[in-house]
């Protein structure tokens, strides 16, 4: 099994028609695994929370780019 603890932080939470989780990601054009990162943080918190991942959007970026991350 998967021992290790999950660990990380979201830089921006905000509350608009959904739950949006947002994440700083230096040089985002060249992220490998932001979108799986910040995927799992909604499932950790649509799971906290008792609500669907269709109550959130997601996604990364940094001073140029911001990715959408399609749940």
């Amino acid at each position: 099994g998967f021992e290790a603890p999950l660990t990380g932080h979201i830089d921006v939470l905000r509350l608009t028609d959904k739950i949006e989780v947002w994440d700083y990601k230096p040089k985002a054009e060249r992220e490998r695994y932001a979108a799986t990162q910040v995927y799992w943080y909604v499932l950790m918190l649509s799971r906290r929370l008792g609500l669907g991942p269709e109550d959130f959007r997601c996604g990364y970026f940094d001073e140029h780019v911001c990715y959408l991350v399609d749940m």
